[in-house]
C-alpha cells in the first residue's frame, strides 16, 4: 500500500510543479518584421504560434506573421535562447512563418520546436496494476540547409545517417566513439555541429 501511494503521490508532485513555455516569462526581446525592436518580459506558446510581450506598460500578443525573430534568457536553464518566424510547409501547398528554436547554427542549421504530451505510466503488478498520465515537454527537431529548406527529423539514426550520407562513415564513428544518442537534444546539437566541419572544413 506505501508503494502506491508513493507512486501516486510521485506523478501528482511531478504534474502540480509542472510548468510549460506558455505559463513562463523571460527577460527578452523582440524584432518585428517592421523593423520595431521591443524589450521586456516575453512569454512564447509555439503550438498556438503567439508570443507576449509585456513591457511594464501593456502586454500585447504576436503571431509569427509579424515577428522576425525573438530571443530570452531561460533561468530554468541558465542560457540565452534564440527563436526565428521562418516559412514552412504547414500543409502541401501552403506556408506560413512559423516559430522554430535554433539549437544550432551552420550551413546545415538545427532548429527545434517544442510541444506537450501526454505520457502514460503503468505500474504492478506487485502493488496492483493501473498507469497515470501526465503532461511532459518534447522537442520536434529539424534541419534547414544552406538552401533554405526545412525537413522534419523522425529522430532514427537510419533516417540521420540517410540525411547525412555525404559523410555517412564519419558520423557513425563520431556517433559511437562518444557514445551519443541520436534523439537526445544535447548529443544532435554535437553531432550537427561535427557534421558542419565536414562539410565546411575551413570554419
Amino acid at each position: 500500500m506505501r508503494g502506491l501511494i508513493f507512486i501516486v503521490l510521485f506523478f501528482f508532485l511531478q504534474t502540480a510543479f509542472a510548468q510549460f513555455p506558455s505559463e513562463l516569462w523571460h527577460d527578452g526581446k523582440v524584432v518585428l518584421l517592421d523593423g520595431d525592436t521591443l524589450k521586456g518580459s516575453v512569454k512564447y506558446d509555439l503550438e498556438r504560434g503567439i508570443i507576449q510581450l509585456n513591457d511594464t506598460k501593456t502586454i500585447e500578443a504576436y503571431t509569427a506573421r509579424k515577428v522576425l525573430y525573438f530571443n530570452i534568457f531561460d533561468k530554468t536553464v541558465n542560457r540565452y535562447r534564440q527563436f526565428y518566424a521562418i516559412p514552412y510547409n504547414v500543409a502541401i501547398d501552403y506556408k506560413t512563418p512559423v516559430f522554430f528554436e535554433v539549437l544550432y547554427e551552420g550551413k546545415l542549421t538545427l532548429l527545434g520546436r517544442e510541444y506537450i504530451t501526454t505520457q502514460t505510466t503503468s505500474y504492478g503488478p506487485s502493488i496492483g496494476s493501473g498507469s497515470y498520465s501526465r503532461q511532459v515537454l518534447m522537442y520536434r527537431y529539424y534541419f534547414l540547409d544552406a538552401n533554405g529548406s526545412i525537413i522534419l527529423y523522425g529522430k532514427h539514426k537510419k533516417e540521420l545517417l540517410a540525411y547525412m550520407r555525404k559523410f555517412n562513415t564519419e558520423i557513425n564513428e563520431y556517433i559511437k566513439k562518444n557514445r551519443l544518442h541520436y534523439d537526445d537534444k544535447a548529443d544532435l546539437i554535437h553531432i550537427v555541429r561535427y557534421y558542419n566541419t565536414l562539410i565546411n572544413p575551413k570554419n
